[in-house]
This record gives structure tokens, sequence and C-alpha cells, in this order.
């Protein structure tokens, strides 16, 4: 095992369900089944990032670049620089952020489907898209104050 995997292993120590695997035949951690952490072969590391809010916070990070295998970009894999693989302070928070991004996915928003006839053809059905509207609370407040006031 090399010293950077040693390394990427006393970081993951704390997390569960923690496995080392191999993917794309380069050595991985798995957290849950869900491939986590890769080591490159030139002995840098690649995190997973499936959140979009993690993705922007880990873009801000200078040389921070998105892993290219074999002339093809890996869609949500980001190549961390050097300055991490030895550094407890910088490596111990990313992992955290992105381990938490992977067993707790946002949910994303259920759309629903409206079928309603059209008034020209009652043969046609028109297919309209409904997507749930948030409320402001400060709407009812305001409303409150024109009927009180």
């Amino acid at each position: 095992m090399s010293e950077l995997q040693e390394f990427v292993k006393k970081r993951t120590s704390d997390f569960s369900g923690i496995s080392c695997r191999k993917i794309y035949g380069l050595d991985a951690f798995y957290l849950s089944d869900i491939p986590f952490i890769v080591i490159s072969s030139n002995e840098q590391i690649i995190v997973k990032v499936d959140d979009f809010e993690v993705k922007k916070t880990l873009l801000k990070i200078p040389q921070v670049s998105q892993w290219i295998l074999n002339d093809k970009v890996m869609e949500n894999w980001f190549l961390l620089p050097d300055t991490f693989n030895k550094k407890k302070n910088k490596l111990a928070p990313i992992l955290e952020m992105t381990s938490k991004a992977l067993l707790h996915p946002r949910k994303e928003k259920t759309k629903r489907k409206k079928k309603s006839k059209t008034q020209n053809n009652s043969d046609k059905i028109a297919v309209e898209t409904v997507t749930n509207v948030e409320k402001n609370p400060s709407f009812f407040k305001r409303l409150c104050n024109f009927i009180i006031g």
C-alpha cells in the first residue's frame, strides 16, 4: 500500500462503511458501495462529488480541476492539487463535505403532470407541467397587513 493510500485511509477511518477496491484499474475507496475517492497512477487524490453546491465550493479552491481519464472528462470527479496529499487540515474538510453529499443526496423537487383537454379540439390532450411553488411567508404577512391596515 502506498504512502498516499495510507494517508487517505487514516483520514477516512472515521467514516462507516468504507472499503478499498479497484475502479478503472486504480485504487479506490468506496463509501457504502459508492465510489468515493480514487488514487491516480501519478499519486493524486480524486474525489467524487454529486451535489451542485459542493461542486461550486470545491471549484473555488485553486488548482482543482475535473478528472480526465483516457481523454474523457469524468463527470462529477475532481482532481485535488498535490498540496492536499500531505496536509490533514486541508484534506479532512473536503472528505467530510463530499462524504455527506454522497450519503445524503439532496432530493430534487418532483414535477407532476396535469392532463387537460384543449378548448379547440376535444380529441387532443395537452400536457402541462406544474412545478411546486414555494410560498414566501412575507407575502402572507403583507397581505394581512393590507387587510388589517
